[in-house]
C-alpha cells in the first residue's frame, strides 16, 4: 500500500525505485536494533532466553542453502537482462545513500525522531499499567515488536505478545505482559488508521473516507 500510494503520486517513478527508498527506513532499522540487542546483552539488560531442545537441523539448513542458491542461479541466467533493469531502477532509490551528508541532514534525523516517538509511547504504556521496568526494557520492547512483523501474521499479532512477555519476564507476570502488549497494539492500530484515513482524504482531496479509499485503491 505505501508502494502503491507514492507511486500513484509520483510521476514517471516505478515501483523497484520507491520500494528501494523505503528499504533505507527498514535498514537502519536492522541496524538500530542489532545494535541495541547487544548493548543491552552486553548491560546484562538482556533477559536470558528460555532453554530450547537441541534439534539436529544442519542438514536441512545446508539442503536448503543449496536449493536457494541454486534456483537464484537458474533466475538469473533465464531473467538475466530482466534483472538488470530492475537493479538499475533500485539503485536509483538508493541514491541517498551515495551523499551521507545529504542523508545526515535531511533522512536520518526523522528516523532517529520516529524510533524516539516509538520508545516514548512503549516507556508511557508501561507507565500506565504500573509497569515499573524502566527506558532499557522499553527500547527492547520496541525492537522485538519490529522483529514480530517479520512474522507473516497482519501487525504482527500474536508474536508481540509472546516477544513481549520475554522482554517483561522478571518484572511482570505473562498475563500483565500480555494485557499490556495487547491493549499498546489496539490502541497503537486504532490511531494509526484513523492517521492514516485523514492523510489518504488528504492525498485525494476530498472529505469522505468512503470515496478517499476508493480513490487510493
Amino acid at each position: 500500500m505505501k508502494i502503491a500510494l507514492a507511486r500513484s503520486q509520483i510521476p514517471a517513478s516505478s515501483v523497484a525505485t520507491i520500494a528501494a527508498a523505503l528499504s533505507v527506513v527498514i535498514l537502519l532499522d536492522a541496524v538500530l536494533g542489532a545494535c541495541v540487542i547487544v548493548a543491552l546483552w552486553a548491560a546484562g539488560v538482556l533477559p536470558a532466553l528460555p532453554a530450547l531442545p537441541a534439534v539436529g537441523g544442519l542438514p536441512i539448513v545446508v539442503a536448503v542453502a543449496a536449493a536457494l542458491t541454486i534456483a537464484a542461479g537458474l533466475t538469473v541466467r533465464r531473467f538475466g537482462s530482466a534483472l538488470r533493469g530492475l537493479l538499475s531502477s533500485a539503485t536509483r532509490g538508493l541514491a541517498v545513500l551515495r551523499s551521507p551528508w545529504l542523508y545526515l541532514r535531511t533522512v536520518l534525523p526523522f528516523q532517529l525522531a520516529a524510533w524516539a516517538c516509538r520508545i516514548g509511547v512503549v516507556y508511557f504504556v508501561m507507565e500506565a499499567f504500573r509497569i515499573e521496568a524502566g527506558v532499557a526494557t522499553a527500547v527492547l520492547v520496541v525492537v522485538l515488536n519490529g522483529a514480530a512483523t517479520a512474522v507473516p501474521v497482519p501487525g504482527g499479532a500474536g508474536s508481540q505478545q509472546v516477544l513481549a512477555t520475554y522482554a517483561l519476564q522478571g518484572v511482570v507476570s505473562a498475563a500483565a505482559a500480555v494485557s499490556f502488549s495487547l491493549s499498546m497494539q489496539v490502541g497503537v492500530t486504532a490511531v494509526n488508521t484513523a492517521v492514516g484515513l485523514a492523510a489518504v482524504m488528504l492525498l485525494f482531496r476530498t472529505l469522505r473516507p468512503v470515496a478517499a479509499l476508493r480513490a487510493a485503491r
